[in-house]
């Protein structure tokens, strides 16, 4: 079984805060979308360390959203069991050779896929109650292996970069995660 976080009022207030102090200059599918990234390192922090308030938004600018080397992949869509982890393929490139200048070896680099469990495919909004799925994680190595695919948008029209893609049902269990959970 998955871990799970549930949003409280006050998860998604301070989600939604970080998200306006942190805006992020990129292709978007939702309205909504940065604040969904929010809160995926929200759910990560209390999956990993127990308190939520941990979450690390502001101290990563530029960098993995965690500890230096773990990347949280956060989506807002229905959850199902066949999305992805999906890993724009500049950034995995981009990031291993900045780990490696910071000293950590390209198999540091952790990706953990949390899937915010919306009811619409395309969320406009986002409240108290909705869960978060850590659906697992990937090393560096493991999304590397996987080939280069031209991402496209709902219409079929390319969107200008690729991503290496991972099923959620291939991703290691939080379980098996290799840096120990914080109390």
């Amino acid at each position: 079984m998955r871990p799970e976080v549930c949003f409280d009022a006050s998860m998604l207030a301070e989600a939604f805060r970080m998200a306006a102090e942190n805006p992020i200059n990129r292709n978007r599918g939702s309205c909504i979308q940065q604040e969904v990234g929010a809160m995926g390192e929200i759910a990560f922090a209390a999956c990993f360390t127990n308190d939520w308030r941990q979450h690390q938004i502001l101290k990563n600018v530029g960098m993995p959203d965690f500890d230096g080397n773990i990347e949280v992949k956060a989506s807002g869509f229905p959850f199902l069991e066949n999305l992805n982890l999906k890993v724009r393929d500049e950034y995995a490139i981009r990031e291993v050779k900045r780990l490696r200048e910071d000293g950590f070896t390209g198999s540091d680099l952790i990706y953990v896929q949390i899937i915010i469990d919306t009811s619409a495919r395309i969320p406009e909004e986002i409240k108290a109650g909705t869960r978060a799925v850590i659906c697992g994680w990937a090393d560096h190595a493991h999304v590397m292996a996987t080939p280069p695919k031209a991402e496209r948008n709902r219409h079929g029209g390319l969107l200008g970069y690729d991503s290496r893609s991972i099923p959620i049902s291939q991703l290691r269990a939080m379980e098996e995660f290799p840096i120990p959970r914080r109390a």
